[in-house]
């Protein structure tokens, strides 16, 4: 019987905060939340939490008890900047085929989302499911127009990015525009094979977008999105 499987890639390396996955909002590391909300999902059949720390793993078996977690140590060759989410993903269907564990569909949590919960992961599979669909992925709503988007030569001068970007001249006046929000991304196996095969990120062919609110879907990169997070915690967004 194949599972819907959920992936917890945890890489120990990080340029802009240090051991940036052990960092704390609201009383728990970036680990934390995500294990306990993706364990909370009524979907997932196995949960799957992959570093190359043995810290990290050491932290996630002594804290959760489950026999749907599932710890798998990653190479040294998946720890560097080079290594992708994809591949990291891969190496882990690999290691559980071994152990007669087989799936179709892929559920990524990246654990730099500290506000999603298991309510988000159980929408967008269920999206993914009424729909039919290969491949879906949390987006959120872009607060500046790229079409106002500029780039620069070595000589400072400057155009827009985007072509005719110009002719918007109210804000009210932009189509629509949304951005990857990193939150969920649910797609099938075969789509993975294709990412890894074509050196390609989604969206790719028929990618569909879920959409959430931006304070679900603030995603930490720099110590500027971790002090933003903590304060929306504090004073937004309970529970």
């Amino acid at each position: 019987m194949k599972s819907i499987i959920g992936f917890i890639p945890a890489r120990s390396g990080s340029k802009d905060i240090k051991n940036k996955n052990l960092k704390k909002i609201g009383g728990n590391t970036l680990i934390d939340i995500s294990v306990l909300n993706a364990l909370k999902s009524k979907y997932l059949d196995y949960v799957v939490f992959s570093s190359d720390s043995d810290k990290y793993l050491q932290l996630v078996k002594k804290k959760f008890k489950s026999k749907k977690l599932i710890l798998i140590k990653r190479p040294k060759l998946l720890a560097n900047d080079g290594a992708t989410n994809f591949q990291v993903v891969k190496h882990a269907i690999e290691l559980l085929k071994k152990n007669k564990i087989r799936t179709d569909i892929i559920v990524m949590l990246q654990p730099t989302t500290p506000f999603r919960k298991n309510i988000h992961i159980d929408k967008s599979i269920n999206f993914f499911f009424k729909k039919k669909m290969k491949t879906v992925i949390s987006i959120t709503r872009t607060r500046y127009p790229p079409f106002w988007m500029i780039t620069k030569n070595k000589y400072n001068r400057i155009k827009s990015l985007i072509k005719n970007g110009n002719k918007f001249t109210r804000r009210q006046d932009c189509i629509d525009s949304y951005k990857p929000s990193g939150m969920v991304y649910v797609l099938k196996i075969n789509t993975l094979n294709i990412l890894l095969k074509k050196d390609k990120i989604l969206p790719f062919n028929k990618t569909y977008g879920i959409e959430f609110n931006t304070l679900e879907s603030i995603n930490i990169d720099t110590k500027t999105d971790l002090e933003y997070a903590r304060f929306i915690r504090k004073n937004y967004i309970k529970g």
